[in-house]
């Protein structure tokens, strides 16, 4: 018992009764206890180390220690079950809070778990603010996973909400996060327009560092519709208001966006100095992502560089963290670079003089690792993986075996392509108007500018996953008439013989540098 007020009838008393559960309200008789908790109190009674609990996660979102959250999320999660019926909006609290910590973490998994649950207590109760927050969250995280559709979806629904309410803010994330997943699906020109409605609502509120991410947003869209030009220009725009922001996640991101678009014009050692830049930048603010994207580039630079034993270091890395994530789609692309790698390697050691020549186990070794990563690619569902294993193949003398990866990668593309650019690689969906190439009738194309880009040299900065289009142009416009005129599946065989020696020839030309490229 305790001297105060009653929390019905307010009447001060001596000897108040504390409610056992809560330990918080008190009444001056077992009356007022009884018809408090009749009246209501009985729906929000909590217990006080309920109470204590709740004011911890709160205390430890507010300083952004997500670890700690993370650690004790069955707590979290026990207390949020509790009073999901009782105190909705602090439930939704809960899961909002261990889902922002889970995705500062990179373990999306998780966080997708906590935001669903965050959206699923919104639209019961009918708060479509709420609602609108757990969708951007949803989205974002669906994004993260390749889950690009659903993605759509959630930010769609997170900006009708943003209209219904006016909020300029939450209708610029929208365009903003819209502007990106449709960038990564291959819809370029809708990617630019979102960001730059982005742009406009960061320019009319006066928030620099919005305006300063919207600039990188729109060089990435521009760069992907070939204007290197202009997105240089956007990018260095980023890295101009991000240095003098102090932001280095922006200097993080505008480093790596430059140096993709100097790596698509060739200049390879600029890019990767840039790439660099990323990668130290990424430890330096300890994200894992940025770190991953930083390794691919890196990669991919080597690989261009004719640097296989750097670029294999990065991938490596680049696989380590894809798994720490729990991204399956980044770890297939760096099963594939690692795949594609070890083929280059070994197709230039069985290239290479007889006075040169490796030992005849230590090639087999390499040829099977690479075959080994190539099926795990293609596995998880990198078509051209098979592409990659028929040149090997056919390099190692196996010309059965590669005539049948190459048949299995054409046979896909025949059957696949008209929902897949051939220029970007990105799906576009079964109703997306695209461009379908003269020549073999089997490709398609986002664009004019993502056609050029399909047939651009490797030593151009040409695509080190597919190769070039107009190399396979006419054995694949061949096989799609095999393929649509039930012709004899070996009506073609000398004609793919005849190009896989065309392809081994070409590749070990540009695999193989005429003098040793200099230190970057």
């Amino acid at each position: 018992m305790s001297t105060g007020k009653c929390a019905l009838c307010s009447k001060t008393c001596a000897d108040l009764l504390v409610c056992a559960r809560c330990k918080v309200e008190n009444y001056c008789s077992k009356k007022c206890q009884a018809s408090a908790w009749r009246n209501g109190h009985k729906r929000t009674c909590l217990p006080k180390d309920t109470i204590a609990a709740l004011e911890t996660l709160s205390r430890l979102f507010d300083a952004e220690d997500w670890l700690q959250m993370v650690e004790h999320e069955t707590r979290w999660s026990e207390v949020a079950t509790a009073i999901t019926d009782t105190r909705p909006t602090q439930s939704m609290f809960v899961y909002h809070a261990l889902g922002i910590a889970f995705q500062s973490l990179q373990r999306y998994a998780q966080a997708l778990k906590c935001f669903v649950l965050h959206l699923e207590i919104a639209k019961k109760i009918g708060n479509r603010s709420q609602e609108g927050r757990a969708s951007c969250n949803l989205g974002i995280i669906h994004h993260h996973l390749g889950n690009f559709g659903k993605a759509i979806e959630c930010q769609k629904l997170r900006l009708v909400i943003a209209m219904e309410e006016n909020d300029e803010a939450a209708m610029s994330r929208a365009y903003c996060n819209l502007g990106c997943t449709y960038d990564l699906i291959g819809d370029h020109f809708k990617a630019v327009r979102f960001h730059k409605l982005d742009l406009g609502i960061q320019q009319k509120i006066g928030n620099v560092l919005g305006e300063s991410s919207a600039c990188g947003n729109i060089g990435n869209a521009t760069h992907a519709l070939g204007d290197f030009e202009s997105a240089l220009e956007w990018h260095k725009k980023h890295m101009a208001f991000a240095t003098g922001l102090g932001d280095a996640r922006g200097e993080c991101s505008a480093s790596g966006n430059i140096g993709m678009v100097l790596e698509s014009s060739g200049q390879f050692r600029e890019a990767h100095a840039h790439y660099q830049k990323q990668l130290v930048l990424a430890k330096h603010i300890n994200d894992r992502d940025l770190q991953a994207r930083a390794c691919a580039n890196l990669s991919t630079c080597h690989i261009h560089m004719h640097k296989f034993e750097e670029a294999l270091g990065f991938i490596r890395r680049q696989q380590d963290l894809a798994l720490d994530m729990q991204v399956p789609h980044m770890k297939t692309d760096a099963d594939m670079n690692l795949g594609v790698t070890l083929a280059f390697q070994a197709s230039c050691l069985l290239a290479a003089p007889h006075e040169l020549e490796t030992p005849a186990p230590e090639l087999r070794a390499k040829i099977e690792e690479a075959l080994g990563w190539l099926d795990v690619a293609f596995d998880g569902g990198q078509w051209f993986a098979k592409l990659h294993s028929a040149q090997l193949l056919f390099a190692a003398g196996d010309r059965d075996a590669a005539v049948r990866d190459l048949k299995c990668i054409m046979s896909i593309m025949v059957k696949c392509s008209h929902v897949c650019c051939s220029g970007c690689g990105q799906k576009r969906g079964e109703n997306k108007p695209m461009l379908t190439c003269g020549g073999c009738r089997v490709a398609r194309f986002c664009s004019v500018s993502h056609q050029k880009m399909a047939s651009r040299k490797f030593s151009s900065g040409g695509s080190v996953a597919t190769g070039r289009h107009s190399d396979m142009c006419a054995i694949l416009g061949q096989w799609r008439d095999v393929l649509k005129n039930d012709k004899p599946l070996d009506s073609c065989d000398a004609e793919i013989l005849a190009f896989l020696a065309k392809r081994n020839k070409h590749a070990t030309r540009e695999l193989t540098p005429r003098e040793s490229p200099r230190e970057p």
